[in-house]
């Protein structure tokens, strides 16, 4: 699924329009903005909820969720945003966690 998501090869709604489908653009979540891979998983209403809520313990770590382009750059740039502390190997694997945790609600 996590080479899915960084292979852009989850059929979002901008991969289908580009493969010529007439879809309506909007997510099927919030239907505010158009869906794509990194709508889905970092800015979209829904997922910046739960992304809070799971940050709450790093609230620093929340405004890499919403500065990040991409999912690939989110990952990129999570370890640094971490650092070293007690409990590190759990948050190491908090954002796989988050986005498999989307993913399932959207099917």
């Amino acid at each position: 699924m996590f080479w899915c998501v960084l292979h852009n090869s989850i059929l979002t709604k901008d991969i289908l329009i580009i493969r010529g489908t007439a879809v309506d653009p909007l997510c099927s979540t919030c239907s505010l903005l158009e869906e794509s891979i990194s709508h889905a998983f970092l800015h979209c209403p829904h997922a910046l909820q739960l992304w809070f809520e799971v940050l709450k313990p790093r609230p620093g770590c929340y405004s890499l969720i919403l500065t990040s382009d991409s999912v690939e750059e989110l990952l990129i740039a999570w370890p640094k945003a971490i650092g070293l502390h007690l409990g590190k190997g759990l948050w190491e694997h908090l954002p796989y966690a988050v986005i498999w945790t989307l993913s399932e609600n959207t099917k």
